[in-house]
């Protein structure tokens, strides 16, 4: 919150963190960053697969919104039954992860 602040972007910018099953898409045009829990340290694959499924339900109900999200999963795709936008590697520490950025379809008023 501290950098949106500087970057004079506070107002434009809804910091929340809460249980997945309580979100909702209040307006178009949205954008979730998260960094789910990775497997690795949770070791419990079917309860973030059920995360993944919710964030899936999230941009069916709105197509407008993107999603980016940092996991070590590969499946994510499947999952989601489409393609990310874009799909980069990156390190947490020595933990390779793969950063996915699933694009919503824009509304331009």
């Amino acid at each position: 919150m501290a950098n949106a602040m500087e970057a004079g972007v506070e107002e434009d910018i809804t910091f929340s963190r809460m249980d997945m099953r309580k979100f909702r898409a209040d307006e178009s045009n949205g954008i979730i960053i998260t960094n789910p829990p990775y497997g690795e340290r949770i070791g419990d694959k079917e309860a973030i697969h059920k995360i993944y499924a919710r964030l899936k339900e999230i941009l069916e109900k709105d197509p407008t919104w993107s999603l980016f999200m940092i996991t070590t999963d590969r499946d994510v795709e499947e999952i989601f039954d489409r393609k990310a936008d874009r799909r980069r590697k990156l390190y947490n520490g020595r933990l390779q992860t793969i950063y996915y950025q699933f694009h919503g379809q824009k509304i331009f008023k």
